[in-house]
């Protein structure tokens, strides 16, 4: 090719082909080495000149067709490509980059302008709508120019010298500068406006939101003032859409309400994250709802909570109370604390038998349960306070849990269980730790072993002992350490001491009577009431009593020690000849006396109740709970018979498909070896104001001189094992103390031990 006298020889080079950014592929040929061969003609920068004038006019019009017109270039892209590269390669970037912007990239952005000023002033469209529209048929034209100067890009305006940024990058500047600042309020208020009917559902315009969003955030950046209003926007709307929903459910029930408010945090939280994407924005704009739904409604939330308690409703409201998630939910709903007072308020009034307390425990077990699973409430210090505070004061109830475990212990666990896996022991071991007075329930737990293990009323030694080593583990050995004393005397040393009677020399049996003895330790067993009346024993149990008497005596280790007999605990075994079979009956001692009178059937057939009463020397109300327990339907060893004088004879036709009897337990005068109530609170006082007291002395024996103040504080808290004291008796038991010149008083409120 000749321009001129000077010629231009092309010469082109075909590289790989490569993939380029953008919605099409293109092959990237180099642009033609352009090789100057010189001759002698003197115009060869004109016809340079002259030829890139000319490529720049074919770029431009069909740059022009692409940017203005949105048509189709009506050269190859390819052509049009190295024409870009051409221009690079000698220099002219610069050139080519301020003709593309001045005479392509300007009309089609004030166009844009036009365009969208035009719709939104006929009405066709919302401001923001048409933004949306214009600015993607502008972003589409960009990329395609983007690819024909591909080149340009990447040799020229990357350059850290030339801005560092590309054609789309450069074009967007220009469009947030000279469109978006023109119309930007314009939209954010058109964008709130939509968003509110969005969340009202009113219109159904979320693409259109996240659209803008995405536009805004493209354009203008995250950290700009134009993208934070946009968010501030949403924000705004947000949180007024809450507090208005907050006050249309007032008229609604607490239930009703957390349930919408569950429901709006999952919705809205969604929508909001479909529209901005990051998560701390989102978590930002959701805080509004807890302010609004929450906060203002707490005491409403509360009541819905206390009653859910009530009904079936409960499990629900408490799965929708742990789907609120916020920061703070804690300590703005207390939870921990509606749960307390609802015991206490509710419950509690309603504790005066053990029976209630169960089927409250039972039933604020679930509760429990499933607020703690949701994360609502402390489990154990929640549950066993608002226990521990309903039930204290209420002596009663402590007795009464003795009494429950008496029952349990009968019953025993199914199925061959440990007592441990069982529900009443679970219930029993919780309860214990809510009643302060724990030393009034050892009391009573030492009056009812006692009864089950003299009078044979317990399940079984194993099951005994494995429900006292539950409590040791539970409460510590101060509460069972005299009981499993009880439990060993019973187990292994009245066994032992009998063992030996047996092989002792003294050891003598009289007739058809045989002696067992259970050996008692004093200080451990409760104290039991005496004999209203010397009963009258026959003379072969006299002769074993003194038998035993004799051989304890000889014994070196209890030459100090004196026997009591306890009758009103001894029970007997009588195998009775009967006309149809032979029998053997488990019987007390004083139904004992009554059936041996009636032994010799000839002499004595009949009997009047003078005359069992005077023979047997039991007084009247122990004789008579004796009659009715051997003239039960069930176990109708003595019949009665009416006229001028009751008299009572032998049932020697009794029959029974048990060989071996045993007189119903209620009926037997068990509950005989039980103190009187009054007595027992007697007893249970002294020894409660005598280990305030050995308490005081080891503290003022360690320390010598200590503070008012700090004293009854150490003892609170060394005899809280034993139950939660009154700092009145401590005060009392010092008072005591210092009447009896083991401490004394210096100044006002310090206290010296006395040596």
């Amino acid at each position: 090719m000749k321009f001129g006298g000077q010629s231009l020889v092309l010469t082109s080079m075909k590289r790989g082909i490569e993939r380029h950014v953008g919605k099409f592929y293109t092959r990237k040929i180099a642009a033609k080495n352009i090789k100057v061969e010189r001759r002698q003609s003197s115009n060869d920068g004109e016809a340079i000149q002259r030829f890139f004038e000319q490529q720049q006019q074919v770029l431009l019009a069909q740059t022009k067709i692409i940017a203005l017109d949105g048509g189709a270039v009506t050269v190859p892209e390819e052509e049009l490509y190295r024409m870009v590269e051409t221009f690079c390669r000698h220099g002219k970037g610069a050139q080519c980059w301020q003709s593309l912007f001045k005479e392509c990239i300007e009309p089609l952005t004030t166009k844009c302008l036009e365009n969208i000023e035009a719709i939104s002033q006929a009405g066709l469209k919302s401001i923001t709508a048409a933004f949306l529209d214009e600015y993607d048929m502008w972003r589409s034209r960009i990329l395609k120019l983007q690819l024909i100067y591909f080149y340009l890009d990447r040799s020229f305006l990357l350059q850290s010298g030339n801005g560092g940024s590309d054609i789309l990058r450069r074009c967007q500047d220009l469009v947030r500068d000279r469109i978006y600042a023109v119309i930007s309020q314009r939209v954010e208020t058109d964008f709130a406006s939509i968003f509110a009917n969005l969340v009202r559902g009113a219109s159904d315009s979320a693409l259109l939101l996240q659209q803008c969003e995405n536009v805004v955030r493209e354009l203008c950046g995250e950290s700009s003032e134009q993208y934070q209003r946009i968010i501030k926007t949403v924000a705004v709307q947000s949180r007024l859409y809450f507090k208005l929903q907050a006050e249309k459910w007032q008229i609604m029930s607490p239930v009703q309400y957390l349930q919408l408010v569950v429901d709006t945090q999952v919705t809205e939280h969604r929508r909001i994250q479909e529209l901005i994407k990051d998560s701390s924005r989102v978590e930002m704009i959701m805080s509004a709802l807890p302010e609004e739904m929450i906060v203002p409604h707490v005491q409403f939330i509360r009541r819905g909570v206390t009653e859910s308690f009530e009904d079936e409703l409960m499990f629900p409201y408490i799965r929708q109370l742990s789907l609120l998630s916020f920061e703070g939910s804690e300590q703005q709903l207390r939870i921990g604390d509606i749960f307390r007072q609802w015991i206490e308020t509710v419950l509690g009034p309603t504790f005066t038998n053990i029976d209630i307390v169960v089927q409250s425990y039972h039933k604020s077990s679930r509760v429990t349960e499933a607020l703690a699973d949701a994360d609502l409430i402390n489990k154990a210090p929640d549950w066993v306070a608002g226990f521990r505070n309903s039930m204290r004061g209420k002596r009663n109830l402590s007795e009464q849990l003795a009494k429950f475990s008496d029952s349990l212990l009968r019953k025993g666990a199914k199925g061959g269980d440990s007592l441990k896996n069982t529900a009443d022991v679970k219930t029993l071991t919780f309860l214990l730790s809510c009643i302060p007075e724990k030393d009034v329930f050892e009391v009573y737990y030492k009056r009812y072993l006692s009864k089950r293990l003299l009078v044979g009323r317990a399940l079984g030694l194993e099951s005994e002992s494995e429900l006292l080593t539950i409590l040791r583990d539970e409460f510590g050995p101060e509460l069972t350490e005299s009981m499993e004393t009880m439990l060993k005397d019973v187990r292994t040393n009245s066994p032992a001491t009998m063992a030996q009677y047996r092989d002792s020399e003294i050891y003598t049996k009289y007739g058809n009577f045989d002696l067992n003895v259970n050996m008692l330790s004093q200080n451990a067993w409760p104290q039991f009431p005496a004999s209203t009346s010397p009963i009258r024993l026959p003379s072969q149990m006299y002769s074993q009593l003194d038998n035993f008497s004799k051989f304890l005596s000889q014994d070196p280790k209890n030459t100090k020690k004196k026997v009591t007999w306890q009758h009103a605990l001894s029970s007997c075994t009588i195998r009775a000849h009967l006309n149809e079979d032979t029998k053997e009956f488990d019987v007390s001692l004083h139904q004992a006396l009554v059936m041996m009178q009636f032994v010799d059937e000839k002499k004595r057939p009949h009997m009047t109740f003078a005359d069992l009463l005077a023979a047997t020397g039991i007084s009247e109300r122990e004789l008579t709970m004796s009659l009715h327990s051997l003239m039960t339907p069930k176990v109708k060893i003595l019949i009665k018979e009416e006229g001028d004088e009751t008299r009572y004879k032998f049932n020697w036709n009794f029959s029974s498909k048990l060989r071996r009897v045993k007189v119903p337990s209620v009926a037997r005068g068990a509950d005989d070896i039980m103190l009187p109530h009054k007595a027992i609170q007697d007893t249970l006082e002294r020894d409660r104001n005598m280990e305030i007291q050995a308490v005081i002395i080891r503290i003022m024996k360690a320390r010598r001189t200590v503070g008012h103040a700090e004293l009854v504080m150490e003892v609170l808290d060394k005899t809280k094992s034993r139950g939660i004291l009154e700092v009145a008796d401590v005060k009392k038991n010092i008072s005591k103390l210092i009447t009896d010149d083991f401490i004394s008083r210096q100044g006002r409120d310090v206290y010296d031990y006395v040596a």
